[in-house]
């Protein structure tokens, strides 16, 4: 998984009054802080991007500050492990000259009745605009402040700095204390020293047979039955139904020549049952239950009695592996079929195993480095987590063996899973940063455009959209940053490979049932199936063919 942090916060509550600032309100930046979380695929790291806390480039009183850490004192009251407390002093001639150099260019900008642009008076201006001026001013210095506070004393903020403006007024200094938790200092060796075993699985010709056997199976060909019989499993039957529950038609829960492949487990198993037995021209009423956990409130434990009426039965054919069934697939032939399976299944079993690997590198990497973790990240990281875990129970997707478990035997299980996403990620990112790994614009392109194919006919609105929103680019940047990471320490670790067979790479180890992923995939079902058909009696979803 990826995390990133920006300071979107403002004085909101700085009034002027007779040239005077009053603080209406206490400091509180750390309430203004806007956290932007997005998962890579492997969901097993939490790889961050620092930003920097108060960058405000581009405003002009920029340069009057570039002094700062020069005319500012800066005071450390106290350190405990990652966790520092500081207190700052600003001159009030600092703030001061902002004041005026903001108003003058809110003067040339602004039209004021009687005044030339820039003319206009600085106590009219004061009056108008002081307010905001003094607010904007102030909550710039202290988010300058404080980041330069910080790359002075080669420290990196973890976590949104807490502020508390302890004295500001008129003639008075600004004086603010704030409280930090920083990244922790981590020291990147013996990458090169790391046994680590690469496994790897090649596709043999007994697979390419069995998947061609499958596909044979998927794709078999069917005639229209010339005599008359009742329809039976593996038929395709043409049918009108009309469902209703206690004699009331429902949405969703009628179709005219609907084609339906009997033993397919498309539909829920008491409507394929009750077609089982119909003839062509025959209309039959038959019960239907739906499961109590069915995704449609209104139906969910509930009996509808279906009225079908079969137009038609088509009858199965032998499908055998050809080049008659390579052409019915868009191929050539038999070989072409062949060689485009073999291509395929290798890029399965390579992606399977690339999980599998990285898992692998992972557990390596978090026994061999320890750090002190910092605590506003994990907690940060386990609400995340536990957000994921609480929308799959809400949507009855959580995994069997942990319906029955305490919220809190769950939370000890997701905290261990949020110290290892943080640990792994904070590694990672400084595995990155010290060998000086970067992403190429053409990387990013060719990502962003890799994700825009998949929305055909938006396209262009999704390439925009990472154009312009800077926190789903970082969606994208940080998977690329966390693979180039992952190939630039198998490429210098001591690797072995090992070939496995198609068995044992699909063979399920423990971390598969990581509740975390469980959740997070139950999650992301459930978004996806909140579109679907409400009444549509599905038992569960079509075979892909």
């Amino acid at each position: 998984m990826t995390l990133y942090i920006d300071v979107l916060g403002g004085f909101r509550y700085v009034q002027w009054h007779a040239g005077m600032a009053e603080l209406a309100d206490a400091l509180d930046l750390g309430s203004s802080i806007e956290r932007c979380v997005g998962s890579t695929p492997s969901t097993r790291t939490s790889l961050r991007s620092f930003q920097g806390y108060g960058s405000a480039s581009g405003r002009s009183y920029k340069v009057l500050f570039s002094n700062l850490g020069i005319i500012m004192q800066v005071v450390q009251k106290e350190k405990q492990g990652l966790k520092h407390s500081f207190e700052v002093k600003i001159p009030r001639s600092v703030i001061n000259q902002n004041i005026e150099t903001k108003l003058q260019e809110i003067s040339e900008k602004v039209t004021i009745p009687g005044f030339r642009p820039g003319k206009a008076p600085a106590t009219l201006l004061k009056q108008k605009y002081g307010g905001s001026v003094v607010g904007e001013v102030v909550d710039f210095t202290v988010r300058d402040s404080y980041t330069k506070a910080l790359e002075e004393k080669g420290l990196r903020a973890a976590t949104a700095p807490k502020v508390e403006i302890k004295e500001f007024g008129d003639d008075k200094d600004l004086v603010y204390t704030f409280d930090v938790e920083v990244l922790p200092e981590i020291k990147i060796s013996g990458l090169d020293k790391l046994k680590v075993e690469r496994i790897k699985c090649e596709a043999s010709d007994k697979d390419i047979d069995e998947a061609l056997k499958t596909l044979s199976e998927r794709h078999k060909g069917s005639r229209e039955l010339t005599e008359k019989r009742p329809a039976k499993k593996g038929d395709h039957v043409t049918l009108d139904f009309l469902g209703k529950v206690d004699g009331v038609a429902f949405e969703g829960g009628e179709a005219k020549g609907y084609k339906l492949h009997l033993g397919a487990g498309n539909f829920l198993p008491d409507f394929e049952e009750g077609v089982v037995g119909i003839a062509v021209g025959e209309t039959k009423d038959i019960p239907v239950g739906f499961p109590v956990e069915y995704h449609a409130p209104n139906l969910a434990g509930k009996t509808a009695t279906f009225t079908i009426t079969v137009h038609k039965i088509e009858e199965e054919t032998e499908s055998k592996v050809d080049d008659e069934l390579a052409k019915r697939l868009g191929f050539a032939g038999l070989d072409d079929l062949k060689e485009a399976a073999r291509t395929q299944i290798g890029r399965e079993y390579d992606s399977v195993a690339r999980e599998k690997n990285k898992k692998a590198l992972f557990d390596i990497l978090h026994d061999e480095f320890d750090f002190e973790l910092p605590q506003g990240l994990l907690d940060d990281e386990f609400k995340s987590i536990w957000k994921q875990f609480e929308e799959a129970k809400k949507n009855n997707q959580v995994a069997a063996e942990d319906k029955d478990k305490s919220d809190d035997d769950m939370k000890s299980e997701l905290q261990d899973i949020a110290q290892r996403r943080v640990k792994l990620g904070l590694l990672l990112s400084e595995i990155g940063s010290t060998n000086k790994i970067e992403i190429s614009d053409d990387e990013l392109r060719r990502a962003i455009i890799a994700e825009a194919q998949r929305y055909p006919g938006q396209e262009q609105k999704v390439v925009e959209f990472y154009s312009t929103t800077p926190q789903a680019l970082m969606s994208i940047r940080g998977p690329l940053m966390e693979e180039k990471v992952i190939d630039f320490i198998f490429d210098v670790a001591n690797v072995t490979v090992k070939s496995i067979t198609k068995e044992d790479l699909f063979t399920a180890d423990d971390s598969a049932k990581s509740p975390a992923k469980k959740s997070a995939k139950s999650s992301k079902k459930a978004e996806a199936s909140g579109d679907a058909e409400t009444a549509k009696p599905k038992a569960k979803k079509a075979k892909k063919e």
